[in-house]
């Protein structure tokens, strides 16, 4: 009787895995995605709108004693810490395939990151530098700020690629909306700390979901594969 249910969950999961991969994603995962979207979309029409250096001025008049508070602590969301942790509960629980999933997400993003930072757009002025002179920017208090390799976001790369496979690993909505709300405040962090412009940090995200993605389908094929295999 055992060996039947398992092998009908297995059949089950089988056909299920059929489906094209990215029709399933969006579909299982419908909250992430559709903040993620929705996030692109305001983003994206923004850039199109207006300069970069109009949309940074804007938000830089929305400083306030809270946000000097809280976005510094917003911000480590986005620092490898994240996948320390992921990567130290894993291990704990013996996934060791989402850890190696994990790793592929890393070094994904951060390959892709340095590359842009580092050879294509390392003289590129972050706030700091593009406004000095110009305009006057409200820097917060003890947060060491850079001066250029704006593009892309490193930090948002990071948060939307680790919580994007958060919510993948996970199937209820509150994950979704939890890492997607997380993601996004890291982004907006970078802003509000006078680290990147929006165009940055618009970059990093796409970085990360891609990243996140590719790795997510490197575990959906390795787990295809085990099932078949029983």
């Amino acid at each position: 009787m055992g060996k039947q249910i398992a092998n009908s969950f297995t059949k089950k999961q089988m056909q299920t895995s059929k489906k094209p991969f990215i029709w399933k994603i969006l579909i299982d995962k419908p909250y992430f995605w559709g903040g993620v979207f929705a996030f692109w979309l305001l983003a994206g029409t923004s850039l199109l709108l207006f300069s970069k250096a109009e949309i940074h001025l804007a938000i830089n008049r929305w400083h306030t004693a809270f946000g000097d508070w809280l976005f510094p602590k917003i911000t480590y969301l986005g620092e490898a810490s994240v996948y320390v942790v992921m990567g130290l509960i894993f291990l704990y629980k013996r996934h060791f395939l989402k850890l190696r999933a994990m790793l592929i997400a890393v070094a994904l993003h951060v390959a892709i990151v340095q590359l842009l930072k580092n050879f294509l757009f390392d003289t590129l002025p972050r706030p700091k530098s593009f406004f000095e002179g110009i305009a006057s920017l409200n820097f917060v208090e003890g947060v060491e700020v850079h001066s250029y390799m704006s593009f892309p976001s490193g930090h948002t790369a990071t948060a939307f690629s680790a919580f994007a496979l958060i919510a993948f690993f996970h199937k209820h909505p509150l994950w979704q909306i939890v890492a997607i709300l997380a993601a996004i405040a890291v982004g907006f962090s970078r802003m509000y700390l006078q680290q990147h412009f929006l165009i940055d940090v618009f970059a990093g995200s796409w970085i990360g979901m891609i990243s996140a993605t590719i790795a997510y389908k490197w575990f959906n094929m390795q787990n295809r594969k085990t099932l078949q295999k029983l």
